[in-house]
């Protein structure tokens, strides 16, 4: 059996012969891409604004979020001080009395209380390692550091707990050997995922580094301007030393030659008196001058 054909539907206005061409479909919208998108400055000025939510933070979760961050700051500070004055009293004694154990409580003070400045400066290295990379280095190094001071207080702690009582399960004294660790790697990370930024704060702070740039940029061109300034006074100085130099050499010159010719008219007299003889009356001083001895100038005569 043959299939049936399907008929054409009517497309024209009632009345008329149907016809058998297809309707026209509608063109799709035209949706730019995500790329389009972030291509658009206002577009992208739209998601960057979108990611600042917390300014839609109710008032109870930004309490207790700044609540939580400053927990997280004063934490590894807190247990460091304890732990700090725990190991000092196992290895010195309660009684601050003498110089060692005054020097081994502040030993083991500070470098517990340095392992939590680590804490808080590998929090401020991981903000600032995406837009400098160059702290990358320094980064590795501060984490390598504060494992190696973290593994020392716990074996410390270790040691601790297993002179104060040997009948202590393994688990728990691992736990509390590792309590202080767990609490400087839980600050890092509290701080890290709590601290968000604010529009109003991100719109300041971009001013500022506005600001920083026109003033580290106005400085460089008057830093320009003073070196300029102070290589055309030294051109200024270098040429008038060179023009005062020629000026004394031309006057040198001219004494010189000026001497020299007064040097000759006094020898022709000298000969001019040596051939005249001792007949001739003495040459008074005056005659001696150069202008006294010069020929005397003929004027023409007439016809």
């Amino acid at each position: 059996m043959a299939e049936p054909v399907p008929l054409p539907l009517p497309s024209g206005p009632p009345g008329k012969e149907p016809t058998s061409q297809p309707l026209p479909q509608p063109l799709p919208p035209e949706t730019p891409s995500t790329g389009e998108e972030l291509a658009d400055p206002v577009a992208r000025y739209r998601v960057l604004i979108e990611r600042f939510d917390d300014d839609y933070e109710p008032t109870v979760g930004r309490l207790i979020r700044q609540s939580l961050l400053l927990l997280a700051y004063l934490a590894p500070v807190i247990v460091a001080c304890f732990v700090g004055l725990e190991l000092g009293d196992a290895f010195a004694g309660t009684e601050w009395t003498t110089f060692f154990s005054i020097g081994t409580h502040l030993a083991c003070l500070v470098a517990e209380l340095l392992t939590g400045g680590l804490v808080l400066g590998c929090m401020h290295l991981l903000r600032r390692v995406h837009s400098e990379p160059g702290l990358a280095p320094l980064l590795a190094a501060s984490l390598a550091v504060l494992v190696v001071l973290c593994s020392c207080s716990s074996l410390a702690l270790w040691w601790l707990l297993s002179l104060k009582d040997s009948t202590i399960p393994g688990p728990v004294v691992a736990s509390r050997v590792l309590l202080p660790p767990l609490i400087d790697t839980a600050s890092l990370l509290t701080i890290t995922a709590l601290n968000s930024q604010s529009l109003a704060r991100y719109l300041l702070v971009l001013q500022r580094k506005e600001e920083a740039i026109r003033a580290l940029a106005e400085a460089e061109l008057r830093m320009r301007e003073a070196e300029q300034a102070a290589r055309n006074r030294q051109r200024e100085y270098e040429e008038y030393r060179e023009m005062r130099q020629r000026n004394e050499e031309i006057l040198l010159q001219m004494l010189e030659i000026q001497s020299r010719g007064a040097l000759t008219v006094l020898e022709r007299q000298v000969r001019e008196l040596a051939e005249r003889g001792p007949s001739q009356p003495p040459v008074r001083e005056r005659d001696l001058s150069p202008l006294s001895l010069m020929p005397p100038a003929r004027h023409p005569t007439r016809q």
